[in-house]
């Protein structure tokens, strides 16, 4: 029994756009300017037409005349008598041609009408270390409307085609983080108008060193090829003047060859939205620093975390004033210090500005500081000619809530032994850095006795 092949024709599959959508994504300046110049294009080629086959009749002026007229009322060629076959062969063509332009054109009116997608993108992801101990991708958007949309829902996917899959796509729905907390949906009550909104999604925890490089990225704990992965939001809502519901698909393809993830942050938009400069940076980053201050100005202490290259210069920070708080040892039989800033009015604290990515603030985090990494960009005091050029933002760590600390299970003698170890590393950082800390030095020495007995107690 012989068995014949199927024969499948060479040919790639047949796709199309329909009409109605490429017209749909014109303004509707252009869609009527698309309507008015077939209708100019016609009545040009009817008029030649007419004033051909009725030369006898009509001279050009007046073919044009009646080329005009018979585009809005087509049936007025037809009551002319005794003309040859081509001519009525032309008014029926020419019947069908005014009858479908405007058909065209309002239908691509009305589709637009009713496409609802009020959400711009930013064309970019960044990479950031989140505050919850994770490396994140967070994608922008905001609402062009001038009306709120609400009941926003947005979800996420990864798409990727595996190492060993051929053809084939695996997908991968993805948690998102928000209010600090993972969630498979992110939700928000209300977008205003013009207000950008960020969506992150966790990728790995801090401790996962590199989460990205050129050829893969590490997405909850799958490590994924960047050169086929795409990652997919989903956006749902209802636009408010309208009462209608809308949904806004975007992709961002992780290609390592683009820079479609970026390292700096994205541009800070300020709540009054009236900031031109802002706007014009939507797509773009800015640069993130860090104020730094005690032992972590120390060269060892920079160059643990990446920072020895980084420096800006000195500075100061107003408002706060130095907070240290005993944190166990585990490699040695007692305890250190660790230091953050606490809210103190009138108060100045004196440090060193330095430049930091995602990695170099992941470490930070884990570093002896602290309370939360908080912006501070309006609290600092920069020398004469010193502030860097905009857009920046200022992170340092401050303690909201210093006696919540538990400190009761150290002892005195601990505390004073980890108070001195504090005052030669101190000591030995202010000579490094400049005088300006000199007189930070003096303030630590003044109140270590002080901290010594309020912990012990």
């Amino acid at each position: 029994m012989r068995i014949s092949r199927m024969r499948f024709p060479r040919r790639p599959p047949r796709l199309y756009s329909p009409l109605a959508v490429r017209l749909s994504q014109l303004s509707f300046l252009k869609i009527f300017l698309v309507y008015l110049g077939l209708s100019i294009t016609w009545s040009i080629l009817a008029s030649l037409l007419l004033h051909v086959l009725n030369s006898d009749t009509f001279g050009l002026p007046g073919a044009a005349r009646t080329a005009l007229w018979s585009l809005w009322g087509p049936d007025n060629l037809f009551t002319v008598q005794g003309r040859p076959f081509v001519y009525y062969l032309f008014a029926a063509v020419n019947a069908v041609i005014a009858v479908m332009l405007p058909l065209l054109t309002l239908g691509a009116f009305v589709f637009k009408l009713f496409r609802h997608d009020p959400l711009t993108w930013r064309s970019k992801l960044t990479i950031e270390a989140s505050r919850t101990g994770n490396f994140t991708l967070a994608a922008r958007f905001y609402n062009r409307f001038t009306e709120d949309i609400g009941d926003l829902n947005a979800r996420a996917w990864i798409r990727w085609t595996p190492g060993d899959g051929i053809g084939v796509y695996r997908n991968k729905p993805l948690d998102l983080l928000i209010r600090n907390q993972l969630s498979e949906f992110a939700s928000w009550p209300l977008a205003r108008s013009a207000e950008p909104t960020t969506v992150r999604i966790p990728i790995c925890p801090t401790t996962r060193i590199p989460p990205l490089t050129d050829e893969a990225v590490l997405v909850q704990g799958d490590v994924i090829p960047r050169a086929s992965a795409t990652i997919i939001f989903i956006v749902t809502g209802t636009v408010g003047g309208l009462n209608e519901d809308f949904k806004s698909i975007h992709t961002f393809d992780l290609d390592g060859n683009r820079e479609t993830i970026q390292s700096e942050w994205f541009q800070t938009i300020s709540l009054d939205r009236r900031d031109q400069r802002e706007w014009a940076n939507f797509d773009g980053t800015q640069l993130i620093y860090v104020f730094l201050h005690d032992t972590m100005m120390h060269s060892d202490s920079l160059t643990r975390a990446g920072l020895q290259h980084n420096r800006v210069g000195p500075a100061a920070i107003s408002g706060y004033r130095r907070f240290w708080s005993p944190v166990p040892a585990e490699a040695s039989n007692g305890s250190v210090l660790a230091s953050g800033l606490a809210p103190s009015s009138g108060n100045n604290v004196h440090g060193l500005v330095v430049i930091a990515d995602y990695l170099q603030l992941a470490h930070l985090d884990r570093s002896r500081l602290i309370g939360e990494r908080s912006d501070v960009t309006r609290r600092i005091i920069w020398p004469p000619g010193a502030e860097p050029p905009q857009p920046f933002r200022v992170f340092s760590y401050v303690v909201t809530s210093p006696h919540t600390i538990a400190t009761a299970r150290y002892s005195r003698r601990r505390m004073a032994a980890a108070f001195r170890r504090r005052e030669a590393e101190l000591s030995e950082a202010a000579s490094q850095v400049g005088d300006d800390c000199e007189q930070d030095v003096a303030a630590f020495l003044e109140g270590s006795e002080h901290q010594i007995r309020r912990l012990a107690r």
